[in-house]
């Protein structure tokens, strides 16, 4: 969670143009890639789950467990590699981040 002031009309019991209470607001999710310069960053921490994966060839099953097909990419844009790609959600990593991410990341064009 994050904290931020409250932009609403302010309370009466607070002084006009100083802002209202705290409130707590959920953060978007943390981003994680393997793929060129990104892998160096590491791994994301142990426990993280679920993850959404964007992968190119079939589905990743040698690396996370759970997969559920949530979408193929289509759309007016389209390529090779975009046509064989799509966006699973998975409950897991097999072996662990730190094992999966020495497989995972990799640099390509």
């Amino acid at each position: 969670m994050r904290w931020r002031r409250h932009t609403g009309p302010s309370p009466a019991r607070h002084a006009p143009g100083r802002g209202g209470p705290l409130r707590a607001e959920p953060r978007p999710p943390h981003a994680w890639s393997g793929h060129n310069g990104y892998g160096l960053w590491g791994p994301p921490p142990a426990g993280v789950a679920p993850v959404v994966v964007v992968w190119e060839d079939g589905a990743p099953s040698a690396y996370f467990f759970g997969r559920t097909l949530f979408r193929r990419l289509v759309g007016p844009v389209s390529n090779e590699e975009t046509q064989r790609t799509a966006v699973f959600r998975c409950t897991g990593v097999i072996g662990g981040w730190h094992a999966a991410w020495l497989k995972l990341r990799h640099l390509s064009s």
